[in-house]
């Protein structure tokens, strides 16, 4: 047996075959869920229990088309792919799920579901917190290396993310990731421009694991303007080391 991707001695792969065969049907789900040939079926009706005057609308869904079961499969085969050292394949299919519209069909209107709400609503079993890690993880492995910063902060938009630290995705396969000094500081760049809560957390966990309570003090004198609350964090962090 040869060695694998990481070079540790795992040669198993995913056959071509196989590969393609998954992918294609995935891509076509996907194609079909994207223009509403596969939908979820939707009823909604007003719910008076907290008062009269202050009513709720509430939708409930069907899912006839096995649409959770299909995403189930996707998921399950992208975190395959990760096994194996399949990363193109991997970022494409968390890259479509995290970004997909599922389309609800009413009578008289509609709307849609996106892979949080379906869980939510009970539509697809998934721990969406793990689905981000690994997200994460394939798109590092798939992107350029100087396009890797951009690609995974695309991710934060998704309301799942906005708890995750960068630095947990790294478990999320067997490879170590390469070029992560690289990363660090394309990651910091990119946040350092943005302004935001996430962007400012996001910054202060970056800074604070790859370069310590001084860099993070030279990052919060340089962009005070732009992340005003990094030097609050210093200060706390001098206190406690007081």
């Amino acid at each position: 047996a040869g060695d694998g991707p990481d070079g540790r001695g795992q040669s198993i792969r995913i056959p071509q075959e196989l590969l393609d065969e998954k992918m294609g049907q995935f891509r076509e789900w996907l194609q079909e869920i994207e223009e509403g040939e596969l939908a979820l079926e939707a009823s909604g009706y007003e719910d008076y229990s907290s008062g009269y005057w202050d009513s709720d609308w509430i939708w409930e869904y069907d899912d006839p088309n096995g649409i959770g079961e299909k995403l189930a499969a996707m998921i399950d085969f992208a975190g395959d792919c990760i096994q194996y050292g399949h990363y193109p394949e991997a970022s494409e299919i968390f890259g479509e799920l995290w970004g997909m519209e599922i389309l609800a069909d009413l009578e008289e209107d509609c709307h849609s579901l996106g892979l949080e709400e379906m869980v939510s609503e009970g539509l697809l079993h998934a721990d969406l917190e793990k689905l981000a890690l690994k997200a994460l993880y394939a798109a590092y492995w798939a992107a350029k290396p100087g396009e890797r910063a951009k690609k995974l902060y695309a991710y934060f938009g998704c309301s799942a993310f906005q708890g995750i630290r960068i630095q947990d995705c790294f478990q999320a396969g067997r490879e170590q990731l390469p070029d992560l000094e690289s990363f660090w500081e394309d990651w910091i760049r990119l946040l350092e421009v943005r302004s935001g809560d996430t962007e400012a957390r996001l910054l202060e966990e970056a800074v604070d694991y790859y370069q310590g309570t001084e860099g993070l003090a030279e990052i919060a004198a340089r962009n005070y303007d732009t992340h005003p609350t990094l030097a609050l964090s210093v200060l706390q962090k001098y206190r406690k080391c007081a």
